[in-house]
Formats: structure tokens, sequence, C-alpha cells
């Protein structure tokens, strides 16, 4: 029992010593937000969050983030106030070496200057023991009011120095390669699988099972197509056949042939046509069945294996991390000219086309109109939603680029 209470004891103490960590931690993303925001909209100046002319969204989400950076600050200096200790606490990310302490300043300094940039939107907070320094994107104010008191580019020299000399540096990075390696394979195979799963389903329940229970049974059939269509297809392939036969006999291409000898050769391609449309609506028949078994297979897959999609998912965002931005806009542009571009119309006829013949299911004009003119029109949308919630708070850069290029 008083295990279970020292341990539970040892879990609120180490929550309530990392409390600094986290708020600083809010704090930093939500000055972020505000930033990108700013990127966004204002060119990387100030937004007045009380102009009228701004969004409503936008104006709700620029005060919500001044408002938590501001808590989340105060927070901050307060839980530092009572915890009595500055950069010690127990697995604390802000340790006493100086790129950490380096790294604490960075965040303080550049929420100090979002919060005073908007003064009368959310006033800055009391200002903290320690003084924040310059970055990259802290242009320099009032240097009588802030003082430099470490160097980044220092920091960052003492940290490779400090990783140079470390002599587990050689083995962490084979360490790091293999772990990496590892991982690639891992997700790749893992791709692999989960693509060729559902084809070889596909392939067996189509060949193997369910096909030759459709096989034995539509051959018996009286009514052989499976929708009007093959039949209107099959009615004008026989009316075809039957004026290139007259048409030859009038040219003298061919012998002339009697009524009866003309009737004998249209039964017999009836017959061909018959059976071609047998074929034809048997397979549509196992399409049916064949895809529903393959989709099972696919999902079932994915449910027992979430630890793998979890790896394969960041696998993949690490790719897309790692494209530059121009490569990034570039990927964004082919997908959206090619689903929801203004030529789009003619790429859905074709997969609406084609997906009506592997079901067997006649061809609707009318429906496919409809969709043309409401599913890019949503797809279009979605995107664009996307690449303002997300892509503009993880590259600003990449938004800037896809709306030059799209001008």
């Amino acid at each position: 029992m008083f295990a279970g209470l020292s341990g539970y004891w040892q879990d609120v103490n180490e929550w309530f010593f990392r409390t600094p960590d986290r708020a600083l931690d809010e704090a930093y993303k939500a000055a972020l937000k505000v930033k990108s925001i700013e990127d966004e909209i204002g060119g990387g100046q100030k937004i007045a969050a009380a102009d009228q002319a701004l969004p409503a969204y936008l104006r709700a989400d620029l005060q919500k983030y001044l408002r938590i950076a501001k808590l989340r600050l105060t927070e901050f200096q307060t839980s530092r106030s009572i915890d009595g200790r500055t950069t010690d606490a127990p697995d604390s990310p802000y340790g006493s070496d100086i790129e950490t302490e380096a790294l604490v300043l960075e965040k303080l300094q550049f929420i100090d200057w979002i919060l005073e940039r908007y003064g009368s939107e959310a006033p800055p907070a009391k200002p903290v023991a320690t003084q924040p320094i310059f970055t990259s994107f802290d242009p320099p104010q009032n240097p009588a009011k802030r003082k430099l008191l470490v160097d980044p580019t220092v920091v960052n020299a003492f940290k490779k120095i400090r990783q140079d000399l470390n002599p587990a540096a050689e083995q962490e990075i084979v360490s790091t390669f293999r772990a990496t390696k590892d991982r690639t394979r891992s997700s790749l195979r893992f791709l692999l699988t989960m693509l060729l799963i559902p084809l070889l389903v596909h392939f067996m329940s189509k060949f193997i099972i369910i096909g030759p229970i459709v096989d034995s049974y539509y051959p018996h059939k009286q009514n052989v197509f499976i929708n009007k269509n093959l039949e209107k297809e099959a009615l004008e392939e026989l009316e075809r056949f039957e004026r290139h036969i007259k048409f030859q006999s009038i040219t003298g291409a061919i012998p002339t042939i009697s009524a009866e000898e003309l009737e004998t050769q249209v039964k017999e391609k009836a017959g061909e046509i018959r059976k071609s449309f047998i074929r034809q609506s048997a397979n549509a028949v196992k399409n049916w069945f064949a895809d529903f078994a393959s989709i099972g297979a696919f999902v079932f897959f994915l449910t027992r294996s979430k630890r793998e999609v979890t790896s394969l998912l960041s696998f993949m965002n690490e790719m897309v991390s790692g494209l530059s931005d121009s490569a990034k806009v570039f990927v964004i542009i082919l997908f959206t000219d090619t689903f929801v571009g203004f030529h789009s119309p003619h790429g859905w006829e074709v997969v609406l086309a084609g997906m009506a013949d592997h079901w067997g299911i006649a061809e609707n004009h009318s429906f496919n109109s409809l969709f043309i003119a409401t599913f890019p029109v949503l797809l279009d949308t979605v995107f664009k939603f996307w690449v303002f919630r997300y892509l503009s708070g993880q590259s600003p850069s990449s938004v800037a680029i896809y709306k030059t290029m799209n001008e």
C-alpha cells in the first residue's frame, strides 16, 4: 500500500516539477501559430486583431493564440517561482548546460517579442528573471533594453566540438544509421505487403473460389445481359454484322447470298455474341465478390498491424518533411491539377466509365455529370482548407511559393 502511495506521490511530484517546461512549450507553440498567421495574411507584419476586414475565424484564432501565449507564460513564471529552482529540475529538458539554457532563452525571447507586438490584444506578461536573447526571427528593437547573453553561434560551436570529441560519437552515428535503415526497410516491406495482399486475395477469390461457381451457373441463364447497356451493345454489334454482309454481297466482294444463308450466318454470329457477353457478365459478377473479399482482407490487415501503420505514417511524414519547399509545391500543383484542375472532368469520365464496366453497371450520364460537377469542387475545398490550416503552420514558405505560382 505504502509502495503504491509512494509511486503515486512520485508521479505527482514529477508532474509538478515539469509544469514550467510544459507551460513554456505551450506558450512557444502558441507564439509560433501567431507568427504563421502573420506570414500567411500580413506578409510577416503585425496584424490588427480588431480589423473588421480580417475574416472572423482569423481574428478568433489570433486572439486565442495570443491569450494562450500570455497565460502559459504567466504559468511558467509562477510555477518556477514556486518551485524555487531555475534549471536543475529532475528530468527537465532545460538543464544547466549552456545550450539548453540558450534554448530556454530563445523561446522566452520569441514569446516576449510576439506579445509586445500586440500590446492591446494581449498585454505582455511580467519579465522573467532571465533576459531573452536575439534570434534570427527577432529583429533588434532597443539595444539598451535588451542585452545579448549568449551568442547562438558560440553555443553551436561548443556543441559541435563536444560531439566531435565524444568517444562514442562514431558508434552513435552507426547505430542511428542502422536504426534508420531497418525502419526504412520495414516500412517499404509493409507498404509492399499492404499492396500485394488485396491483389492476391482478389485474384484467388475470383479465379479459384468464386469463378468456378459463377461459370457453372451463368451459361444456363436465359438472360445473359447483366444490364440493358450490354444488351444494346450486343444488338448493335449484330446489326453491324448483318449490314456488313449485305454490303459485301451488293458490292461483289463476296458471292451473292440468299436470305436463308444470310439468316444462318446471322444466327451463328448471334451465338458468338451471346457467348462473349456471357463471359463479360459473369466477369462483372466475379468482380463484385472479389472486390468485397479484397477490401475485407485489406481492412483486416490494417486493423491487425496498427504498430506497422504508425511506423509507415512516420516514415512517409519524414519523407515529405525532407522535401524542399519547391518539391512540395510541385507535388501539390501536380495533385490539384490532376484531380481538381480545369481538365480533370475528362479524367473523371474515364474513371467512372471504367468502374461501371468493371462492375457491370449501366453507365448513367446524368449521374456522371452530377458527380463531376460536385466531387472535384468538394475535393478542392478540402484541399485548400488543408493548405491553410496545416501547411501554413508547418511550411509557410511553401504556401507563399504555391500562391505565387497560382497567380
